[in-house]
């Protein structure tokens, strides 16, 4: 490892910044698929010499003869080189490669019989159990969110049957997002969630085959926020600096720059609220139209994108006071962005169409003989309406904000409380960013 590396590692350690290490198929313990220029020791080296290690990250494919037995041994010696190495300081590092991440289907591969990940023969490779692999040597997930072009052939019916977008650019826009959604609703408590993002990728084959559209600028946009609305706590961004690109219109340089500003976009918010629930972590292939939803403290940010190139639509939203029963409606080819400001303790736990005190003893009786821990999470930061502080877990403390509520009579019969199924008009409207391709509106 170059001293100025281990100089910049010592800076990075003191200003209390964290501190990361890439390995690729030419610098893990054995390298393999003709790297060029190898360097075998180079984790060893690193582990020696870095004052610390927060994440190892590595790229390791399962290109070449053997590729898929080269990737999972690379993998299981860096594990082992990292968990037990003497120093804590490296030992507690974070691990993750390149497309391994839990979830045991991949519905985002364009082919049927590609999409069980527990006899995973992705890249014509031995079929291997990647959804167990991850489990057991890795605890930072890493789905490829790339819009590549060969993702049209999610809107041809000899493929997929009736389970079709409405067209390729509904297609390459839904499939990053279900990959990345499935390893969030897979994600392991104390885990991470980084997916790699890039602009597009194209396809080595006629375009009568593979054909869906690069992403404009807005879709990119939309495309990262979303990821971030469902529990991405990062990205990795495959580019370089130079303007190589498989994209006609936006170059290596500029993505990053894009998805930089998208993802700091939202950083006021979330940074609002030590924890977030998350609404949604499903996605819908068929209609063309994604919505993804986070709260944070008694705020609700949801973003919508309609990709049916005709049909105007709104998402439908969980019943809570507060909420409508669908956002307002989104045009085609749109992304909105609405926000909603409500009491997260004033929930339709019978979900019968209105508040009252019967949701209170509905509330009690599910913590009854049920796990305290709160069910399809991200990484254990709940999703579970009853989680109402948004802590991971449904304790005590969820317990007195809905006693809170009610002593303030937000549960009572004549409170005239209900969960407004049939919509609400926004207060505020406001228009931002729609250079961008994004409108804003503000509910309160």
């Amino acid at each position: 490892m170059a001293d100025y590396a281990v100089c910049v590692a010592k800076r990075m350690d003191r200003i209390g910044a964290p501190v990361g290490l890439i390995i690729r198929e030419r610098n893990c313990p054995f390298p393999y698929g003709n790297p060029g220029p190898i360097d075998p020791l180079a984790v060893e080296t690193a582990l020696d010499n870095l004052p610390k290690l927060d994440y190892l990250l590595m790229d390791l494919e399962p290109w070449g003869e053997n590729g898929d037995e080269m990737v999972r041994r690379n993998v299981e010696e860096i594990y082992r080189l990292v968990r037990e190495h003497p120093n804590p300081r490296i030992s507690s590092a974070a691990i993750g490669n390149y497309n391994d991440w839990p979830g045991m289907t991949d519905e985002a591969s364009i082919w049927p019989s590609k999409r069980n990940r527990t006899e995973d023969t992705s890249f014509n490779s031995d079929a291997w159990d990647r959804d167990a692999f991850y489990k057991t040597f890795l605890n930072v997930a890493m789905p490829v969110a790339y819009p590549y072009e060969a993702y049209s052939r999610h809107s041809d019916t000899a493929i997929q049957g009736e389970n079709i977008t409405p067209n390729d650019r509904a297609a390459i826009f839904w499939a990053p997002l279900e990959r990345v959604s499935v390893a969030a609703r897979n994600l392991l408590p104390g885990n991470l969630l980084i997916p790699w993002v890039s602009n597009f990728v194209d396809a080595n084959a006629p375009p009568a085959f593979y054909n869906a559209p690069p992403p404009s600028e807005a879709d990119i946009r939309a495309l990262v926020q979303h990821i971030r609305l469902r529990g991405a706590h990062s990205f990795i961004v495959w580019t370089s600096d130079n303007g190589r690109t498989s994209h006609p219109d936006i170059n290596y340089g500029e993505f990053r720059a894009i998805a930089i500003d998208a993802w700091a976009e939202l950083d006021e918010f979330f940074d609002s609220s030590e924890n977030h629930e998350f609404l949604n972590l499903e996605t819908d292939k068929k209609s063309g139209m994604q919505w993804s939803a986070v709260r944070a403290g008694s705020e609700i940010k949801i973003l919508v994108s309609n990709l049916h190139q005709s049909r105007a639509m709104a998402a439908p939203l969980p019943p809570t006071d507060g909420l409508p029963s669908h956002t307002p409606m989104v045009e085609p080819g749109e992304h909105a962005v609405f926000t909603y400001t409500l009491d997260p303790a004033v929930r339709d736990f019978e979900n019968d169409g209105d508040i009252d005190a019967n949701d209170f003893v509905v509330f009690i009786s599910a913590l009854r003989g049920n796990s305290r821990e709160t069910s399809n999470s991200v990484g254990g930061r709940g999703i579970d309406p009853r989680d109402i502080d948004a802590s991971g877990q449904v304790d005590l403390m969820d317990v007195i904000a809905i006693a809170n509520a009610i002593r303030e009579g937000k549960f009572s019969p004549d409170s005239g409380r209900k969960t407004t199924r049939g919509g609400s008009t926004p207060r505020n409207n406001r228009s931002r960013g729609r250079s961008r391709g994004v409108a804003s509106v503000d509910t309160k």
